[in-house]
């Protein structure tokens, strides 16, 4: 597994944490605000190897932009990277840490200083950036990784306002990018909320005519069971409809859009095609329950736990249902393999406790409706 434990400092709410196990399904329950969305995003940071790129992505859900000035003195908005450390005081003696090793954390991302630009990057920095001023923010991506035998570092900067004044120009950035960092895990984040029509057929073109097409269309069957006869997506890449998927039900006359058949068939179709499309990668999935019936919970997760040991794929997901807890509960009992983990976050001051659910612990939750979130 790409992530068999887990270690995160400094990253959003998350002042220190250390998970000494995950599974190849991990499930993270706990109360609101107790930081089980920063964790995920803390392992799409680490799966990206700290890439500028996946860190505006996580900006960019949460609408954590800034006020910038271009070198013409005209305001434009910007990712707010302090938005991403504890307490929003990066300084470089308090850096990001994210990995499986808590004695050293393989990824670092901190606040950096010009002194550690290279003749090279100083060019560009003084060619595309304005003065620097009270908004003015560098930072830098560190990631310890292996060529060969020997251990090497990986670099990258990031300067949000250069990066708006390239783009305006169409220029390239740093020359040597993309050798600065190993090559990211495949990772592809999901939830809370429904995926629209675009990001649903183009999860579906990465499945189709593939066997895991035929397991999508087993995701639907858990709420329609053998009414569900066909699936595609049909129309083209317009401004105006799109593409959209539908379905040929038994007895239908004519295909249906998948979304006419309510949020629980959009939420379970798109499981199975992240499922599909992260194959020997991460998928991370908030919330899991949302759109989802209580009574398909069980039947939910061993589809999960099932795709996720035949794709290959590890799977970290957050959830504050306590039906959703059982219904893992159960499919993770049921499973010979062994490769479900419940782990209940709570707050321990400012840091973050992680409790683990044996399998006997999650028999008996599952058998007596044991209240485990």
């Amino acid at each position: 597994m790409h992530l068999p434990a887990l270690t995160i400092k400094g990253f959003r709410g998350v002042k220190s944490l250390s998970i000494p196990k995950l599974g190849r399904v991990t499930l993270l329950a706990g109360k609101n605000s107790v930081g089980k969305t920063s964790v995920l995003e803390a392992v799409e940071a680490f799966a990206a190897r700290g890439r500028r790129s996946a860190l505006f992505d996580i900006l960019e859900k949460r609408n954590e932009w800034i006020n910038m000035t271009d070198e013409d003195g005209d305001e434009f908005l910007g990712p707010d990277i302090t938005a991403l450390f504890y307490g929003r005081t990066p300084s470089e003696d308090a850096p990001i840490l994210i990995g499986p090793s808590e004695k050293a954390p393989p990824l670092r991302i901190a606040k950096a200083s010009l002194n550690d630009l290279d003749k090279e990057q100083m060019a560009l920095f003084e060619r595309y950036t304005p003065e620097i001023d009270d908004d003015f923010q560098l930072f830098k991506s560190v990631f310890q990784g292996k060529r060969g035998v020997k251990a090497e570092e990986y670099e990258e900067y990031i300067i949000p306002q250069m990066i708006f004044q390239i783009r305006r120009r169409r220029l390239p950035f740093w020359p040597r990018e993309e050798s600065r960092l190993p090559a990211a895990t495949r990772c592809v984040p999901l939830g809370p909320g429904l995926l629209g029509n675009d990001e649903i057929t183009r999860f579906w073109d990465g499945v189709a005519l593939t066997d895991d097409e035929d397991r999508a269309l087993e995701a639907l069957k858990l709420i329609f069971g053998d009414k569900v006869e066909r699936i595609t997506a049909i129309g083209e890449e317009s401004p105006r409809r799109g593409r959209r998927v539908i379905v040929k039900l038994k007895d239908h006359p004519q295909p249906v859009p998948l979304k006419s058949l309510g949020d629980g068939a959009v939420r379970l179709f798109s499981v199975a095609l992240a499922l599909a499309n992260s194959r020997d990668g991460i998928l991370l999935l908030d919330e899991a329950e949302n759109g989802i019936h209580h009574s398909v919970q069980s039947d939910f997760w061993r589809m999960v736990l099932r795709m996720a040991r035949e794709n290959n794929t590890q799977v970290l997901a957050t959830t504050h249902s306590g039906d959703c807890v059982r219904g893992f509960a159960q499919a993770a009992a049921d499973d010979e393999n062994e490769e479900g983990i419940l782990i209940r976050l709570e707050r321990d001051d400012e840091d973050i406790r992680p409790v683990f659910y044996s399998e006997d612990e999650l028999q008996i939750a599952a058998e007596r409706g044991i209240e485990v979130r």
